[in-house]
């Protein structure tokens, strides 16, 4: 199975990054909340490393936001029927 990025992946990393220049939330402070490294928090924001729920939820958290929003207008994926074609 592929561990590669889906247009998901990069939604998502792409509103983690829109929330927390809204917050005016710095990288390292981001980094700060979450006890992870500010390279880890630009990995995630350029979907070079995939995000796991427990931190997804970790990040919600931490910039104030129901995890939903960071899947509002998400790109719609192929089902696995149409993916097999």
């Amino acid at each position: 199975m592929c561990k590669c990025a889906n247009a998901v992946d990069h939604h998502v990393a792409a509103r983690i990054r829109q929330a927390r220049q809204q917050r005016h939330v710095t990288l390292a402070q981001l980094a700060d909340l979450l006890g992870i490294t500010i390279q880890q928090v630009q990995k995630y924001e350029k979907v070079t490393n995939r995000i796991s729920a427990g931190r997804l939820a970790a990040i919600a958290d931490a910039l104030g936001l129901p995890i939903a929003w960071f899947f509002a207008d998400k790109p719609p994926l192929p089902t696995a029927l149409e993916a097999a074609r």
